[in-house]
């Protein structure tokens, strides 16, 4: 006596997926249409949620600066620098509550570098005094 097909749900096949091989050929496409609205549903819900912070490298946490080490690196004042940072002009962090901010070296590199003007465009903002 064989035993009875049974049809399984796409519930059973995720939780057991050997159980494909035992999916009967005309129910395949049915549980295909299953996955994609699936799919899609997952989908939409990742569309509604915000894309998580990208967390700093360990070796770059421990290349963080301070709002005054950077002020001192840029030739600014401690609260220009401050506000660059609340402006989003220079990316920084908060840690340890809401006043500490901390900058990744690197970022402050790469600030700089985007800052870099050309020699025509120094030629023409810089006046020279006359000697």
């Amino acid at each position: 006596m064989t035993r009875p097909r049974v049809v399984h749900t796409l519930a059973d096949v995720v939780a057991k997926p050997d159980l494909i091989d035992e999916v009967p050929a005309v129910r395949l496409p049915a549980l295909v249409t299953e996955v994609a609205a699936l799919v899609l549903r997952l989908g939409a819900r990742m569309a509604q949620v915000p894309a998580p912070a990208a967390i700093p490298a360990a070796d770059d946490l421990e290349r963080m600066l301070t709002a005054r080490q950077v002020a001192k690196r840029l030739r600014l004042s401690y609260g220009k620098v401050c506000s660059m940072a609340r402006a989003g002009t220079i990316p920084a962090s908060r840690v340890a509550g809401n006043s500490t901010i901390r900058f990744l070296a690197k970022d402050v590199r790469r600030f700089i570098r985007s800052r870099r003007v050309v020699p025509d465009a120094v030629n023409s903002s810089c006046s020279v005094d006359p000697v």
